[in-house]
């Protein structure tokens, strides 16, 4: 009787499988000696060897194994009856398959069938119910606040949230077999009744947080008064210069005396519309807090123990060191810090012994062969030559080094710092003279906020080339393919021909494309200006309070150009604008939007005449929404440039 073959002859090659053999046939081992080696049969190994030398691959075909039992058509008809009924399970949909069309289909093709087509079964979201007034009203604050951008920095949301002391939220997985269900390491507990909790009460800001106050038993009007408006929220408002204080629908939040009460401090309201806790912001603070709170694996004993379970801060360690050295007790310490006080006893003694730990404990694995100096000193040679190779970079680092460290270590340890070898960017040169005035420049206007920028119309030239490659385009190729022509990009001479453009635009509306003939000079200019700019702003604005932008080309300071501005400065006036500031521009923007749009188009453009069509195309279909956006960011950009001392604002 032979010998019964082993499992492991029978199973699927893995792709370290199949690469070994591989290895070891191009070492020159015969096919008994590979297939004892990998455990496999002989017919095996040919088989793995004459796919890779016929078809260089090892991978199995496209198309291989079983037919599905259904066809495309069957999916699309069992995704419907998914769509149709989404609580159905794969059992029902497999009887109800079997009912429309008379052909059995078992509850795991139906399962895999689903899984293909992306219908996962997953755990339903819980969320308030809506009506119809909901709905509408909802959508009312939507559409009124649509506008609002930097106005939600001076927001201050509140809410209330309660913590229990047992909660499962079904976030929490574990790895078990299919007959340990019943396993204690496999349930979560839970309680009848209502479970003891914590409710807390805070608000956030843009730029800061208030104190996490605790109210015990139930919120009223009285006590939202006494124990959070008057000793947290109000002053957490004054010291916010302009703060709208937000807070949901509930009783308490809209009684009588709280109205009165707000409007005795002045203070200003946001109207929230009801049953919309996903529009604030607070909300996924309290999920945060929970979710820290769920990976706390210390059990909780009672509601107090729950509200001083925390994390403590570095801060929060260091007022226990200081509290403690001047003399204060245990208990004093803890109440002062608001912990236990056996989280005091703890960070005291650990600081006494000079072994307090400022973070959790480190990572397990092996010692990184760069320490934290040695990251320190690679990051400024980086900084001292920004352009250094990796080889380089290991050069200097192994100069006077006891241990000399590897290329791929630098790489691994500039990667983990964010020092990625990126490209450079390109922008005008700017000299001390050009820093000053483009501070100069972003102070006189920091007042100015997106209404005074939307009168504003903003006009520039630009070049767009016939065949340019700007880098951006990806292939994806195999290492051999480098010189395959599916894989090359050509370049033309001079990019094969050019077209010169000019275009001005405002927040109201797009004006013109020109399409200038050569080089713009003083002449065609103000040519523009009489048959585009003015009519533009006659048209855009009426009142005659518009403002025109140029920079500071030749052909915008001319002398014929500057009597023409003086001639018209009672219909709008000129914006002065600092040279190299392209960046400030926001017409740059749209001039990159078209190159996009052109480059994309299929088949490109043949000839400059083609060209010029797709570029006044492409302009004529820009969003509304587009140029709007780069209007209102005129603010952070004179923001950026201020932040930078007048230097590049990186946009």
């Amino acid at each position: 009787m032979p010998r019964r073959r082993k499992r492991a002859r029978f199973e699927q090659l893995t792709e370290f499988e199949r690469g070994r053999i591989i290895g070891l046939r191009e070492a020159g081992l015969s096919y008994r000696a590979v297939a004892s080696r990998v455990q496999r049969n002989s017919s095996t190994v040919m088989r793995v060897w004459k796919q890779w030398t016929d078809e260089c691959r090892t991978t199995r075909k496209s198309g291989s194994g079983p037919r599905n039992v259904t066809s495309a058509r069957d999916d699309r008809h069992l995704v419907r009856m998914a769509r149709t009924d989404r609580t159905a399970s794969s059992r029902q949909l497999a009887a109800l398959w079997s009912i429309a069309t008379g052909v059995s289909l078992c509850a795991s093709s139906i399962r895999r069938r689903l899984l293909q087509c992306g219908l996962r079964a997953r755990t339903p979201l819980y969320r308030i119910p809506l009506t119809h007034d909901h709905r509408r009203l909802r959508l009312q604050w939507a559409n009124q606040h649509r506008d609002w951008r930097a106005d939600w920095q001076h927001v201050v949301f509140s809410d209330e949230s309660r913590f229990n002391l047992w909660y499962h939220d079904g976030r929490i997985r574990v790895r078990r077999y299919a007959g340990e269900r019943h396993l204690p390491e496999c349930i979560i507990e839970r309680h009848s009744g209502r479970t003891p909790g914590v409710m807390v009460w805070g608000a956030i800001a843009y730029h800061r947080r208030s104190q996490l106050l605790r109210i015990v038993g139930n919120l009223n009007s009285n006590r939202y008064i006494r124990e959070v408006l008057q000793p947290e929220a109000v002053p957490f408002l004054q010291s916010l210069p302009g703060a709208v204080f937000q807070q949901d629908n509930a009783r308490p939040h809209t009684a009588r005396i709280v109205k009165s009460f707000f409007a005795a401090q002045q203070v200003q309201l946001l109207p929230w519309p009801a049953c919309s806790p996903d529009m604030s912001p607070i909300e996924h603070v309290w999920d945060v807090i929970g979710r820290r709170l769920a990976r706390d694996p210390r059990p909780v004993a009672s509601a107090d123990e729950l509200w001083k379970r925390s994390d403590l801060s570095d801060f929060q360690k260091g007022m226990i060191i200081g509290f403690r050295a001047k003399g204060g007790s245990i208990s004093e310490t803890a109440e002062f810090v608001n912990c236990s006080r056996a989280a005091v006893v703890k960070v005291y003694r650990a600081w006494q012994n000079g072994t307090v730990q400022n973070q959790r404990r480190g990572k397990c694995g092996a010692p990184r062969a760069i320490d934290d100096r040695g990251e320190r000193r690679l990051r400024r040679c980086v900084r001292a030559d920004r352009r250094a190779t990796v080889e380089q970079l290991t050069t200097k680092m192994n100069q006077g080094a006891t241990k000399s460290v590897s290329q791929s270590t630098i790489q691994r340890t500039l990667l983990r710092l964010g020092l990625r070898s990126r490209r450079l960017v390109r922008a005008p040169m700017l000299t001390a003279v050009h820093r000053r005035r483009r501070l100069e420049f972003a102070r006189q206007y920091s007042s100015w906020t997106s209404t005074e920028w939307r009168q504003v119309a903003f006009s520039d030239e630009s070049r767009f080339m016939l065949h340019r490659t700007d880098g951006r385009w990806r292939i994806r190729r195999e290492t051999s393919e480098r010189n395959h022509p599916a894989t090359i990009a050509g370049t033309v001479q001079a990019g094969g021909g050019s077209i010169m453009v000019w275009g001005m635009f405002s927040w109201h509306s797009l004006g013109s494309l020109i399409i200038v003939e050569g080089t713009m000079d003083q002449y065609k200019y103000a040519s523009v200006l009489a048959d585009h700019v003015h009519p533009y702003m006659r048209i855009v604005f009426p009142q005659d309070d518009g403002i025109f932008q140029q920079d500071n080309a030749r052909c915008h300071t001319a002398a014929s150009v500057r009597a023409w501005f003086e001639e018209h400065q009672d219909e709008f006036t000129v914006l002065p604008w600092p040279a190299n500031s392209p960046d400030l521009n926001p017409i740059e923007h749209l001039w990159d939007h078209l190159d996009r749009v052109v480059r994309a188009m299929d088949p490109q453009p043949r000839n400059l005449a083609q060209l010029a069509t797709a570029l006044e195309s492409a302009w004529l279909n820009i969003p509304e929404n587009t140029f709007r956006d780069l209007c209102d960011s005129l603010p952070a950009r004179l923001a950026a440039v201020r932040s930078a001392k007048g230097g590049y604002s990186g946009f």
